[in-house]
């Protein structure tokens, strides 16, 4: 089956957003999907970096059976890597050993009210002084109020503003070592992009790039292969079964896997990364070894990143971002920004010219041909959000963002 793939998101730029006065904010934030999910992009990750990581992080993970996808993938990830102790984390850290905190039983679904004040008694402890990494991942974000006001997203902002750099505990001296955040979304339900796990998803992401916070996106890699072939416009579910001619008979992670090495098991050396294994089983829960895999390579490339690593720019894998603005992207205008219905394009442009929508994970939306400046796009079936805009003329592309109300 053909897919269309995600390629063209690791070579999306920072704009410029002057007229929204939020360009510094979005040059900031750190979005984790699955463009640091491969194999290739923890290979990148240089190993002092990862040092660094286990020498400066202490993190604290609170979650369930699904949010546990992430611990099945890390379990034998160093012994696929060859067994060198590089990949190594425990509930008590050490020299060469991230110290990784892990709470099996509270997670946001079953905690979403009170998840916030736990935090807080938890961070208040003595014996956690020294925990500057907190994550809450969800067992079920389906049901609710991730994109609410209270909810998800101001709660965890309220404990960034008490505990984040410069947050106020930290500030009035209460708390001396400051606290990351990680952000996530919920695992997909098999509905689509226009389900409803899928908005609130997409609120998440949009308030982690608008407020320059750190964002752990599980969706996003169950929404992609290891090739960067694109399922959730095919329903695809956690189990990484997708719909084909109406049917939920694909999955994405049997198929990839299929004629691939598999190393079985952390005593199979013979089939490990150096002795040229593909991938490595895991035994994640409600899901394939492939997507434990990409989960636990993404975590290593996110905690690579909080220890100070710029990310890897050779082959653009840093985000849904790169932090360069090449000479040849030359800047367009949109009108009207905001906009709820249709968008015309200005500024130095070639026709005719292909214009390509992107939302804010990288993901294709919409390809129009356009003949002239004079012509509308019709935006009116989006979803509410932020969107970036690319066209490639004959000699040169150029960028824009808009905003969908």
């Amino acid at each position: 089956m053909l897919r269309r793939t995600g390629l063209i998101s690791r070579f999306l730029v920072i704009i410029s957003l002057l007229s929204l006065s939020i360009n510094a904010v979005y040059a900031q934030a750190l979005v984790i999907g699955h463009n640091q999910a491969h194999l290739e992009d923890l290979k990148s990750v240089p190993v002092q970096w990862i040092d660094s990581a286990k020498a400066k992080l202490k993190v604290a993970y609170f979650h369930t059976s699904h949010g546990s996808q992430i611990n099945s993938g890390l379990n034998p990830l160093d012994a696929f890597m060859g067994g060198q102790g590089i990949y190594a984390r425990s509930e008590e850290g050490g020299p060469g050993v991230l110290y990784f905190d892990d709470h099996y039983g509270p997670d946001l679904s079953n905690r979403e009210g009170v998840f916030d004040d736990e935090t807080r008694a938890f961070l208040d402890d003595p014996a956690n002084q020294e925990v500057n990494v907190i994550m809450w991942s969800w067992c079920q974000i389906q049901g609710h109020d991730g994109d609410e006001n209270p909810g998800y997203c101001s709660n965890m902002d309220s404990l960034v503003a008490e505990y984040g750099p410069g947050g106020s505990k930290i500030t009035s001296g209460v708390r001396t070592v400051p606290v990351r955040f990680v952000y996530m979304t919920g695992h997909l339900n098999g509905q689509g992009e226009a389900g409803r796990t899928n908005e609130i998803n997409n609120y998440i992401r949009n308030h982690c790039v608008s407020n320059n916070r750190i964002l752990y996106d599980f969706a996003d890699i169950e929404s992609y292969d290891p090739d960067d072939n694109y399922f959730l416009d095919d329903a695809a579910n956690d189990e990484c079964y997708y719909l084909v001619d109406g049917e939920r008979t694909g999955n994405w992670a049997t198929e990839w896997a299929e004629g691939k090495v598999m190393m079985d098991g952390e005593d199979d050396a013979a089939h490990n990364e150096p002795s040229g294994g593909q991938y490595y089983n895991c035994s994640p829960a409600h899901t394939h070894a492939v997507n434990g895999n990409m989960k636990a390579y993404a975590f290593w490339y996110l905690f690579a990143r909080l220890a100070g690593w710029e990310g890897d720019t050779t082959n653009q894998t840093t985000g849904i971002f790169s932090f360069t603005k090449p000479a040849e992207r030359i800047q367009i205008q949109v009108f009207p920004n905001p906009s709820s219905d249709f968008i015309q394009l200005a500024g130095d442009i070639e026709f005719p010219s292909v214009v390509r929508i992107y939302n804010m994970t990288g993901r294709l939306i919409r390809e129009e041909r356009l003949e002239s400046g004079d012509q509308q796009v019709d935006v009116s079936g989006l979803q509410e959000g932020l969107f970036i805009i690319r066209m490639n003329g004959k000699s040169n592309s150029r960028t824009a963002s808009f905003i969908k109300k």
